[in-house]
């Protein structure tokens, strides 16, 4: 049989024109490349995104609880897992049974996502939520500080000026065993907050902890207690 092949092959090769030669061993060298190319992808596994806007903190310990189980993953900027896409959902119950991520905090990165079709409402509401994971984060860098969770009030504006309700914002800290928040860390916050939302005063910040102790509610009798406490 492969006589019979070789036979008919060379029949047809004798026949051909130069020009048909070319293109015939141009088709089979392109063949030769493409095959084995096709089919390392058809075989290599797809990747979807488990976590995104992670913080370094859970990064670290997701890619090491992922490690430690040899499940395989990718890793992106911005705080980004990716890992198989038919794995998904069982790393991400793997990581909440063990607590992972810790913080789930949305900052600016909100705003890449496809916004089109939002409403004005949706859109003040991400901006919103925007913003308090930007605070969140930055408040969060402060080294004696374990967590944070910040929340802005802001109330529809009124005809009247003298009817208007303030904005207010509070800010939960859960400060490291073993650490204390400082006077001045506090008057910080309270200020950075004050600072960073459009018509808050910083007498409309309230600061507290885990515990809940009042650290501060913009005065500067709270400052002082606050720095009691921490003593």
């Amino acid at each position: 049989m492969f006589a019979s092949l070789q036979t008919q092959f060379l029949n047809y090769w004798n026949k051909t024109s130069k020009s048909q030669r070319i293109v015939t061993i141009t088709l089979l060298l392109a063949a030769a490349i493409l095959i084995p190319t096709l089919i390392q992808w058809a075989n290599t596994p797809s990747y979807s995104v488990a976590f995104s806007g992670l913080s370094e903190a859970d990064a670290g310990q997701i890619v090491q609880k992922l490690e430690e189980n040899g499940i395989d993953y990718r890793l992106r900027d911005s705080g980004t897992i990716l890992v198989r896409s038919d794995k998904v959902y069982d790393v991400r119950l793997r990581m909440a049974r063990e607590g992972l991520p810790k913080s789930s905090t949305v900052g600016y990165e909100l705003f890449s996502q496809n916004t089109l079709g939002m409403t004005e409402f949706t859109q003040r509401v991400n901006y919103q939520r925007a913003l308090e994971g930007e605070l969140e984060r930055t408040i969060g860098s402060i080294e004696s500080i374990e967590s944070v969770r910040v929340h802005v009030v802001t109330p529809e504006k009124s005809l009247l000026v003298s009817d208007q309700a303030p904005t207010t914002a509070s800010v939960t800290l859960k400060v490291k065993p073993g650490r204390n928040i400082e006077i001045a860390q506090v008057r910080a916050i309270t200020h950075l907050v004050a600072s960073s939302v459009e018509g808050l005063q910083p007498e409309n910040v309230v600061v507290v902890d885990t515990e809940g102790n009042m650290l501060s509610s913009g005065g500067s009798d709270d400052l002082a207690n606050a720095a009691a406490q921490s003593d």
